[in-house]
């Protein structure tokens, strides 16, 4: 259902990968830096979707009603409507400026001094591709809103409930395998710079 962003935190993955396996304190310096802001700008496009599933996923029988049902489906709709298309074009701008910003300076480790592999696909991926993401939000909401259009009494509600809670979950775990991608670079950096400066240390 999320599969650009999916395909997104895989190439996230390998370039890390790389630049462990490197070793050099430069590529490692720039990859930690361009994997920390694409994580923040990805989590941005996606804040208010996992926000308006969880508010479907969890919504109590109780406060099942028309008038909710509508509102809901506005909020639905309001996640890919020409507000959000700009708060995306604005996301995928940035990124974009963030993929020619490091591409000249990480893919010629990638490619020649260590030849471990490439990093293009995830420079293509973040290359204005606005379009990819406006339709990954679309298709993961459309079902939802189709199914509140159902809606008659309580029990119709089950089957949005589950749609909404397996959306927001596989949202989540990717949205979460992007943080923990940062996270978990910036502490083997952290180890790889203290091994060389006590290297430095060691030859004063």
């Amino acid at each position: 259902m999320f599969e650009s962003i999916n395909r997104l935190a895989k190439e996230m993955d390998t370039l890390v990968d790389i630049a462990k396996s490197s070793h050099d304190q430069n590529l490692q310096e720039e990859v930690k830096s361009f994997v920390e802001e694409v994580k923040i700008e990805v989590n941005m496009a996606f804040s208010d979707v996992n926000e308006i599933l969880g508010e479907v996923a969890y919504l109590k029988d109780s406060e099942l009603n028309q008038d909710k049902i509508r509102e809901l489906q506005k909020h639905l709709s309001d996640t890919y409507s020409k507000e959000k298309f700009k708060t995306i074009l604005q996301i995928c701008d940035r990124l974009h400026l963030l993929a020619e910003r490091y591409k000249d300076k990480i893919e010629p480790f990638v490619k020649t001094e260590f030849q471990l592999g490439s990093s293009s696909e995830l420079f293509w991926l973040l290359d204005k591709h606005e379009g990819s993401f406006m339709y990954t939000i679309k298709y993961a909401i459309r079902e939802i809103i189709d199914s509140l259009d159902q809606y008659k009494q309580p029990k119709d509600y089950d089957k949005t409930r589950l749609l909404a809670r397996n959306a927001q979950l596989e949202l989540q775990e990717i949205l979460e395998n992007v943080i923990n991608i940062s996270h978990r670079f910036q502490g083997h950096y952290l180890e790889e710079l203290k091994i060389y400066c006590n290297k430095e240390l060691t030859i004063f």
